[in-house]
């Protein structure tokens, strides 16, 4: 069964629907989707569907591309895609936000980082090496109120739990292996 094909009409139905509240952001994403090929433009109609209104008018069309475009790499390069579910795929490895975190492009950086270390891991082998590389990367540290980003994190190498949970599931997904926060 392809869940993105059987559930096009009602993901294409929704995305009107946004699209019509996109304002001036609507010309920008249309223009967009038309320079995208058709797997693109169906994981990108999915992600708009999908998002807050404020998604929308807060980032770019190139942003979210730049997540399907990766998420499409991943299907193609990394063997342990191919066997997810397809809705599992589309919500816990190509969805791109994971709390109230800024979004940013970062999970080839993260990515390019992980895989040499799960190189012919099975899943859970490579679930546990992420978790090594996310321990090695940031320690607690109490922070303000505001989700971080995982790059931000990254970079300064230390976060509060929430944002320690949700690097990890950035990490999870920049490398195929769908995860969500709860």
């Amino acid at each position: 069964m392809d869940i993105l094909k059987d559930n096009m009409p009602l993901i294409d139905k929704k995305f009107q629907e946004v699209i019509s509240l996109a304002g001036n952001k609507k010309g920008r994403i249309l223009k967009g989707l038309d320079s995208c090929d058709e797997l693109e433009k169906s994981y990108m109609k999915f992600l708009y569907s999908s998002m807050p209104l404020s998604d929308i008018a807060n980032y770019d069309f190139d942003l979210y591309l730049g997540f399907v475009k990766h998420g499409i790499f991943l299907k193609n390069n990394i063997a342990m895609c191919n066997k997810i579910p397809d809705d599992i795929f589309l919500n816990y490895v190509l969805f791109y936000r994971v709390n109230n975190e800024n979004i940013e492009d970062c999970r080839r950086i993260f990515y390019d980082a992980i895989s040499p270390r799960i190189e012919n891991k099975s899943m859970t082998e490579a679930a546990i090496e992420v978790n090594y590389w996310c321990l090695e990367q940031m320690t607690y540290q109490t922070t303000d109120e505001r989700t971080m980003s995982p790059l931000t994190a990254l970079r300064s190498a230390y976060g509060r739990c929430g944002e320690e949970s949700t690097f990890t599931v950035t990490a999870l997904r920049s490398v195929g292996i769908p995860s969500r926060q709860i």
